[in-house]
């Protein structure tokens, strides 16, 4: 067995110090949390439900989110409820859905992360009075990556 620890070096914004959440999708969010939170003594935020307009490869659609996340910190844990043939469908149990990265500059780690061959999925579509929050990011050789502009952070986590 190689104990050699890897160093990659860095080339894009997003850094291992804006990691703050790992994303969980879970069939009903009131349940996971009950759940989670007396098995793990997780304390949540309230549950956020918000009509999103969402910007995907193939366009653009509407979808009711609902989501919360953990108080505890500075890493995160966020239930989001499954919504059925989205990204965020459920229907076979919980499963981690993405890990999430808070930027500064939304559209240049876009870019970055591009630029290093793990392709843009979309996110929320921005609007005139609504600048892109969140976007979603694939590779084949890990979880979906998903960069948050810092405001939204801030705001989500309470910090």
């Amino acid at each position: 067995m190689n104990s050699t620890v890897k160093h990659v070096p860095q080339t894009s914004n997003v850094t291992a110090s804006g990691l703050f959440h790992t994303g969980i999708v879970v069939p009903d969010i009131t349940a996971s949390m009950d759940e989670m939170g007396a098995v793990l003594g997780i304390t949540w935020r309230p549950v956020a439900e918000r009509l999103m307009t969402m910007a995907f490869g193939d366009g653009e659609f509407e979808v009711l989110m609902r989501y919360s996340y953990s108080e505890n910190g500075p890493h995160h844990l966020e239930l989001i409820e499954g919504v059925p043939g989205t990204i965020w469908d459920a229907s076979t149990g919980p499963r981690l859905h993405h890990i999430g990265y808070g930027v500064t500059d939304l559209d240049r780690a876009i870019e970055d992360v591009e630029r290093l061959g793990v392709a843009f999925l979309g996110g929320n579509a921005p609007g005139p009075d609504a600048p892109r929050g969140f976007a979603y990011h694939a590779s084949s050789n890990s979880p979906l990556i998903e960069l948050v502009n810092d405001e939204v952070r801030r705001r989500v986590t309470g910090s």
